[in-house]
């Protein structure tokens, strides 16, 4: 069925002091009363985010057991996922995949004058991560004006029109990448995405006979709303709100920006809690949650993590007084541990620099692989000797290009177990590494290099044990199927694939693809949730704890925006800073009048120590009131207390082993001369280092220290005592023999490059040095 664009929208005000998802559960089932049974299947559920949509089910279910209906659950989607519902593409969908090589592809076949119009750093032909980060800049930028009807000469268009733009010449020139982008695509006979919404919109072909209920969607994009209007009669818009200011809200229960920009957000002083560091956030939360006293049970309670670099302060510090908690956001792929392994072997394979092995060895996956190929875990302890002594800049994936050779004062062989379990990983990826000189290797087409990884994958947790019920194993399986599914449809995308790529570029490719999948916690219980700022507001727990309660995150802003500054965002209707204020506002009234206990933490500064400022939303009322509330905010007295010190101290669990004497130990019976001073230092330093020969090891080193200086001077003199030139008189001569024993024994210990710290020095002094004058013979 067909409907018209000026059929009404039905818009119901929930009140906003009830929880938006039980509310809606209640709603629902009013509306359904007189049917008996619950039956949903005709109505599409929108909701704001896949959390939501997950609660929303689990809500229903419970409902219809608690009243003995027989329950046909509706289909549930976010705005994102509605528009392929309401209409059918004549052609198959792009899959992402694709997208990108066409971007790419449109890059590439752009005329380099032009491509200079919109970037200085144009990659050479062979860089495909060069080409692939700027055909992802362009397809962001596509997505989000084409969700608001426009194309890149739309910003042409309207910018023409403003006096402060003066990027004419760069949008024309995306403009015509645009259309090659979408002229390739036409060619493989597939459809972008955005782009076959747009046909669809201005071709009326969106139809429903399905009820759609938009589920609190505060904000929709021109496409989205578009769309909503050609099928009016079929959808009802809930807004959870004050049902005395309708007038904050348009037909679809969007919020009206400027109706929102004088609201005042009514939060008392005392829900205000500042904190100077991160992690003196996590420990405002655990007093927030003494507060309470325990009149809640953990799973009452949410704390919201607008910054998901803080996700891990709060954890560790909960966790630290026994308190469980569940990401509701969950892992990224990105953050799992087949993705890092991945990620890390291709950084080795590209730079085969000494620091990329070290920390791709230490992977736990890869370690233990190793560890079960070799039979032996003192390798990785040979590898820290073998920096400490070599200072190494590369670490060779050519099965002859390293030499691990060397004698321990026993005369044994220093680093063989090193070298084993080097060779067992040069031989795992003998299949993706690409050889200069070799055509057959250096480059291939994309799509066949696919299963050489596929299988690299397969060999290291080939034998790996892993448990579902286990969070870690769990995050570890979902990584591995997204990555095969990726790595999948690199195998099939036809006649895009590049030529001449090589095997690092395409597992980047395929890495690419699955890094924003998340992959969700198991529920608990007995676990306190920590979600995310667009997640907050849908929560139904009665206690919720806000943290990161600063400018930046909440209201988010984009003022810096490169192409697309937040005056021409405003001009052509795009996502800009007064919607995202309206959008916050909204969220933490809501939260205010729907929860019984609401905390909100503000932070003074990040991880970096970089300073915070407090949210606007946190300084609204009458003058009086954010005159006393900035004196607080900016003072030097914070919401968190001292640390408890002496016997208040909690005890805190030690898993450190401390070594100690052993009372059947033979005496020490030989003493070096220094020995006596490190023993009245410290006895038990002198156990650890002279008895038990512990010393200190690191990866890190950039420079020889003290004791190996003073030990290659003395081998030096040592090599001149025993040179012919040791009983010569001719200064020029003795200091030509040192230096060149200085330089043999160096290249042999330390290769023929010098190390990171001196590569750095000497490009530096290059840079300052003066340029020598241009010889035209040279």
């Amino acid at each position: 069925m067909t409907v018209s664009a000026s059929s009404p929208i039905e818009r119901r005000i929930l009140h906003w002091q009830n929880s938006p998802l039980p509310a809606t559960t209640a709603w629902l089932l009013e509306q359904h009363a007189a049917a008996g049974d619950l039956d949903l299947s005709g109505s599409v559920l929108v909701v704001p985010t896949v959390r939501a949509g997950h609660r929303l089910l689990e809500l229903l279910l419970e409902a219809a057991d608690q009243g003995n209906r027989v329950f046909t659950p509706p289909e549930i989607l976010t705005i994102g996922q509605l528009p392929e519902v309401l209409y059918r593409p004549s052609r198959p969908l792009a899959s992402p995949l694709v997208e990108s090589l066409a971007w790419v592809r449109a890059l590439q076949e752009t005329p380099t004058e032009q491509l200079r119009e919109f970037t200085r750093l144009i990659p050479p032909s062979d860089d495909t991560a060069g080409w692939r980060g700027l055909a992802n800049l362009l397809a962001t930028w596509h997505r989000e004006l084409a969700s608001h009807n426009l194309m890149f000469e739309d910003v042409l268009d309207t910018g023409d029109r403003l006096d402060i733009f003066q990027e004419h010449a760069r949008w024309e020139a995306l403009g015509e990448v645009q259309r090659r982008y979408l002229d390739i695509l036409n060619r493989q006979e597939v459809w972008d995405r955005q782009s076959a919404r747009l046909v669809a919109l201005k071709n009326q072909e969106c139809r429903t006979d399905r009820k759609l209920y938009l589920i609190g969607l505060v904000d929709l994009a021109p496409v989205f709303r578009e769309m909503l209007a050609q099928v009016a009669s079929q959808v009802t818009a809930l807004v959870f709100a004050d049902p005395d200011r309708p007038e904050r809200f348009d037909e679809l229960g969007c919020l009206q920006p400027a109706a929102w920009q004088d609201v005042v957000v009514d939060i008392c002083d005392e829900q205000i809690l500042v904190a100077d560091q991160p992690a003196d956030q996590a420990r405002l939360v655990v007093d927030a949650l003494a507060e309470l006293q325990g009149q809640f049970a953990t799973d009452d309670i949410t704390v919201t993590v607008p910054d998901t670099g803080l996700i891990s302060h709060i954890g560790r510090g909960l966790a630290a007084e026994g308190i469980r908690t569940r990401d509701e956001a969950g892992s990224t792929i990105g953050n799992t541990r087949p993705y890092v392994l991945l990620e890390l072997l291709a950084g080795w394979l590209e730079s085969e620099s000494f620091e990329a092995f070290a920390e791709l060895v230490r992977h736990p996956d890869l370690y233990q692989w190793l560890v079960s190929r070799t039979g032996d875990q003192e390798w990785l302890g040979q590898l820290d000797h073998y920096q400490n002594n070599r200072l190494p800049v590369h670490v060779s994936s050519d099965p002859s290009g390293m030499n691990f050779a060397g004698l321990d004062r026993r005369g044994q062989p220093r680093y063989d177990r090193l070298a084993a379990a080097w060779r067992e990983l040069v031989e795992l990826v003998q299949t993706v590494r690409s050889r200069p000189g070799e055509p057959d290797q250096s480059g291939q087409p994309l799509d066949r290099w696919a299963l050489p990884w596929r299988q690299i994958l397969v060999v290291i947790y080939r034998d790996t044990v892993l448990d579902t019920g286990r969070p870690e194993d769990r995050r570890t399986i979902r990584a591995s199927q997204a990555i095969v599914r990726s790595l999948i449809e690199i195998e099939q995308v036809g006649d895009l694939t590049p030529d001449n790529v090589p095997g690092v570029d395409a597992i980047y490719w395929a890495l690419e693809r699955c890094r924003q999948e998340t992959v969700a916690d198991p529920f608990e219980a007995e676990a306190i949730s920590l979600a995310g700022w667009l997640d907050s507001p849908w929560d139904d727990t009665p206690v919720a704890l806000l943290t990161c309660v600063n400018e930046g995150l909440i209201p988010s802003s984009e003022n810096s925006s490169l192409f697309l500054p937040n005056t021409i965002r405003s001009s052509l209707g795009l996502l800009d800073n007064q919607r995202r204020f309206a959008r916050d506002a909204w969220a933490i009234s809501l939260i205010l009048h729907s929860r019984q206990h609401v905390r909100f933490i503000t932070g003074r500064r990040d991880d970096d120590g970089q300073p915070l400022l407090p949210s606007r939303l946190l300084l609204t009322g009458t003058v009086e009131q954010i005159a006393r509330r900035s004196q607080r905010l900016f003072s030097n007295n914070l919401s968190i207390p001292a640390p408890v010190t002496g016997d208040q101290q909690r005890p805190r669990r030690q898993q450190l082993v401390i070594p100690r004497p052993h009372p059947s130990a033979e005496p020490h019976s030989r003493m070096r001369v220094t020995d006596f001073r490190s023993y009245l230092m410290c006895p038990y330093r002198f156990y650890l280092t002279r008895i038990l020969g512990l010393e200190r090891l690191t990866d890190d080193l950039d420079e020889l220290n003290a004791a190996q200086f003073g030990s290659l001077l003395h081998d030096v003199l040592e090599q001149f005592g025993r040179s012919a030139c040791r009983d010569s008189e001719d200064p020029e001569e003795i200091a030509a023999s040192l230096e060149n024993g200085l330089q043999e024994l160096a290249r042999e210990r330390y290769g023929p490059e010098p190390t990171r710290l001196e590569r750095k020095r000497w490009l530096a002094a290059q840079r300052a040095a003066p340029a020598p004058p241009t010889d035209p013979e040279a």
